[in-house]
């Protein structure tokens, strides 16, 4: 009698997470390495997914029968680069994990440096990782190894990845947040020698680790009442303009970082800056076109007493007017910027008289008029320009 062997060969099925092939070089015990177009075995999976794909069956390709092929369906955990190493976290602030597709969610486990048993762990969605909401929870000053393993449907394993070391900074409280001051300019101490800054500068302050924003104080050495305080979102920069600082004046300049949603208590500390006079001039080309009385020349040198600048009208449309009066006729400088510092219109008046200014090119929006006196004092007003 003649014997007949039937060879029935299995594989187990690979959930297909994309309609995308994927080939990959596998081991066999048997006869070594191979790869396709002779001995190779595609899946259709996600594109992201790392690792070997396989069963515990025998195969057959191109009709050689492949015994003991084994491995496993694996999709490895990790972080960016960048991330590691990082240890200046906030507690309230947050990192990223690498995006694996297929991956449901992710298991998050935190290590005290240098330990095998887990600290504290969490399950998560997408791939932003909170330090909050831990049990226990996270210390600041403290270091943490910390892994991810994505979460993979049924034939894939999530595998953990390597660990990563990252840091918090102490809870931010207005005492222990960092000091910081003027950058460039470089800090002078003394205002004797405090550099000359247009007024449309930009001053840097040094940066505080982590900081939301940045709040800069300007006060008038000659001056304390006259103190202006700005604010600096997420940059530690600030324009000069459009401050209405006094041109001529020396400021004591000083900034303080917010961390976390907090200030910091102090202003760090001040250094000296002092406010160029820049020489007033007419725009060529008939820009804007001015009526006004005659201008003098010449006025004694002295302080304006009781320089009052009013605008009407304001919002205004095509033109406005201002009224600037003073105790005795001086001349004064008229100075309009727009919202980043630029000047779009100067000129020289009497005081105690009306200057009406119509806008000719000005497009909508909102500007700034600066009203000099030769001392150096000003006053400045908003005005809204409208279709």
């Amino acid at each position: 009698m003649k014997k007949i062997i039937i060879l029935f060969v299995f594989c187990s099925a690979v959930t297909a997470l994309q309609a995308q092939s994927f080939t990959n070089t596998g081991i066999n015990s048997g006869s070594g390495a191979f790869s396709n177009a002779n001995n190779s075995i595609s899946f259709s999976i996600g594109q992201s997914i790392i690792g070997s794909y396989s069963t515990t069956n025998s195969l057959l390709t191109n009709g050689t029968l492949q015994p003991d092929f084994t491995s496993a369906i694996l999709a490895q955990g990790s972080f960016p680069a960048a991330q590691c190493g990082y240890i200046s976290n906030i507690p309230t602030g947050n990192i990223i994990c690498n995006s694996v597709v297929g991956a449901s969610g992710y298991i998050v486990k935190f290590y005290a440096v240098g330990s095998i048993i887990v600290y504290a762990q969490k399950n998560i969605i997408g791939t932003s990782i909170t330090f909050s909401g831990l049990t226990p929870a996270l210390q600041g000053g403290t270091q943490y190894d910390v892994t991810v393993t994505p979460i993979m449907p049924v034939g894939f394993t999530g595998v953990e990845s390597a660990k990563c070391r990252m840091g918090l900074i102490a809870t931010p409280t207005p005492q222990n947040i960092a000091p910081t001051q003027l950058k460039s300019p470089v800090c002078q101490s003394v205002a004797a020698l405090a550099p000359t800054l247009a007024s449309t500068a930009v001053i840097t302050c040094t940066t505080v680790t982590q900081a939301g924003g940045y709040e800069f104080k300007f006060v008038n050495v000659a001056n304390a009442s006259n103190t202006v305080t700005a604010l600096a979102s997420y940059v530690n920069q600030r324009t000069l303009a459009p401050l209405g600082l006094t041109a001529g004046a020396t400021y004591a300049v000083s900034a303080r970082a917010k961390v976390g949603g907090v200030w910091a208590a102090n202003f760090g500390q001040n250094c000296f800056i002092k406010i160029s006079q820049p020489a007033p001039s007419v725009p060529q080309g008939g820009r804007l076109g001015v009526q006004s009385t005659s201008v003098s020349t010449t006025s004694p040198w002295g302080g304006l007493e009781g320089l009052s600048v009013s605008v009407f009208p304001n919002p205004f449309s095509s033109e406005f007017t201002l009224n600037v009066s003073s105790a005795k006729v001086e001349v004064v400088s008229v100075v309009i910027n727009d919202v980043t510092g630029k000047t779009v219109y100067s000129q020289k008046a009497n005081t105690n008289t009306l200057i009406t200014i119509n806008d000719a090119q000005l497009q909508s929006g909102i500007y700034f008029v600066n009203v000099r006196s030769i001392d150096g004092s000003s006053v400045v007003r908003k005005i809204i320009k409208t279709n």
